[in-house]
């Protein structure tokens, strides 16, 4: 039987004379996958806002969901927006999954290109196989922040009542 090393595994050899004069030579896999991975590339696996939506509300968290557990400050330093977007970041706490919350605020109808680049990592240093894009477009309407009273806010004015 052959064994196919794989990448992160470590193998020793050992022969041994059998009593009729034949060697056996054994081929054994010590160690495993390196600390934290697998040695597979990690993957975006979604986002939301979905690639293509329009209409995105203004003040939208976009969240990013990966297939393992990143390394966060090499994954967000990753993260490429057009226009540029100043986030605050969070992540989930097993590391698979950030928020960018825009601070300021997303610019009103506005298609925004992100980009995820192969410098992001998996918590055991390995990198997307690929860069991942998506996009999206704001919504053309800009809601009031309105506190006055009892109050609604619609697409852009303040409605007060009673």
């Amino acid at each position: 039987m052959r064994v196919k090393p794989s990448p992160s595994a470590t193998f020793a050899i050992a022969r041994a004379l059998l009593g009729v004069g034949a060697w056996l030579t054994l081929v054994v896999a010590c160690g495993g996958p390196p600390p934290g991975g697998d040695g597979t590339p990690p993957k975006v696996v979604s986002t939301v806002p979905a690639d293509g939506a329009t209409g995105v509300a203004l003040n939208r968290s976009v969240v990013i969901t990966f297939s393992e557990p990143m390394d966060r400050a090499k994954t967000q330093a990753a993260i490429v927006w057009t226009p540029d977007l100043d986030c605050g970041f969070t992540w989930s706490t097993d590391s698979t999954r950030l928020t960018c919350q825009p601070q300021p605020a997303h610019q009103a109808d506005t298609q925004y290109d992100i980009t995820v680049a192969v410098s992001a990592t998996d918590v055991a240093g390995v990198p997307l196989a690929a860069a991942y894009r998506f996009s999206y477009t704001t919504s053309a309407e800009v809601l009031s922040a309105c506190v006055f009273g009892s109050v609604e806010a619609r697409f852009g004015s303040c409605v007060f009542g009673p």
